[in-house]
């Protein structure tokens, strides 16, 4: 249900988009090239847009993106590290920097950017499934399953973050909990075939340890 390695999600603009601005036009053409696949051509664009925006982290964080998806881990890096450096407070460069290293296979220093990320905005839904992955990766629950649970008291009908909380809830043997998430995600996506098959198993388990009726034992 959820990609191996999530993609830096589209940055956010610092600044009003319009024809008036050559840097924001840069930036809005290096993202047009990205998506197309165009990886040269998008990092003209963002090199160019941060030479006329040196105090924008658009270009840097276009210019990671572009560093993970070609495997240039150590240039992916260098471009968030150096976005997070210039503005401490956006939750983007922390993203991308939880997305190299998860890449590189380092999960526990992706789990802590992760952290990081949703420490300044706690519906990033990116870092979050990020720190999922890592989570399982790493056999380290607790505090994911924390974050989970505060995202879904503010966005309820998520069902694929309710699949995420059932599955840690289930790995920590809190079946009941488990198996009241995967039947709230399933009344939201009944298209969920992973989340009704764990649903099954998990009221397997209860009903062999539901204790039997006395007048059954007599």
């Amino acid at each position: 249900m959820l990609t191996p390695y999530p993609t830096p999600a589209p940055h956010r603009s610092s600044a009003p988009p319009g024809a008036g601005d050559p840097a924001q036009v840069l930036i809005e053409l290096g993202d047009c090239h990205a998506a197309l696949d165009r990886h040269d051509l998008a990092a003209t664009a963002y090199h160019r847009a941060r030479q006329l925006a040196p105090h924008r982290i658009e270009p840097l964080l276009g210019l990671g993106m572009l560093g993970v998806r070609g495997n240039d881990l150590p240039g992916a890096r260098d471009a968030f590290a150096a976005a997070a450096r210039l503005d401490p407070a956006a939750t983007e460069p922390h993203t991308g920097l939880g997305v190299t290293e998860q890449h590189a296979g380092r999960h526990r220093m992706a789990f802590e950017h992760y952290l990081q990320a949703l420490a300044r905005d706690g519906d990033n839904l990116l870092a979050l499934l990020g720190l999922f992955q890592c989570a399982v990766a790493l056999n380290d629950f607790s505090r994911i399953i924390r974050y989970l649970e505060l995202y879904l008291q503010r966005h309820p009908d998520d069902a694929g973050v309710l699949f995420c909380l059932a599955t840690l809830y289930e790995k920590e043997d809190r079946l009941l909990a488990a198996r009241d998430a995967l039947r709230k995600a399933l009344a939201l996506a009944p298209d969920q075939h992973d989340a009704r098959a764990l649903l099954h198993r998990i009221e397997t388990i209860l009903a062999a340890e539901r204790p039997r009726p006395a007048a059954a034992l007599a």
